[in-house]
């Protein structure tokens, strides 16, 4: 009995540390909960330029501060996400205020 608590434990454990893909990341950016959102957005923003697609994708997510998080991604991978750059520039003329800011100012 206790090697198997300790098993289901054990595999908890492994469940956590167990290194997401970029496509159940991008399925975690739908999630309703915007906790679990902004996890995806940090975990993406270490994938490199194999993210960007969809931290572009996540520029569009109705929270603000996973589109701020989303942003400041970007910007961090620089010239990586040089293919970004034109949401960027659309980003810049929407009327949401608070879209214009995390385009030019991510917090």
């Amino acid at each position: 009995m206790k090697f198997y608590i300790y098993f289901i434990f054990f595999g908890a454990c492994l469940a956590v540390s167990a290194d997401p893909s970029i496509a159940q990341l991008e399925e975690q950016l739908w999630h309703p909960d915007s906790r679990m959102q902004k996890n995806a957005v940090e975990l993406l923003s270490k994938r490199g330029a194999d993210a960007v697609p969809v931290l572009i994708l996540a520029l569009d997510i109705s929270n603000p501060e996973v589109r701020n998080a989303a942003a400041e991604a970007l910007g961090k991978l620089g010239s990586d996400a040089s293919f970004a750059v034109p949401v960027f520039i659309q980003n810049l003329v929407s009327w949401h205020s608070d879209v214009r800011e995390s385009t030019v100012l991510p917090k």
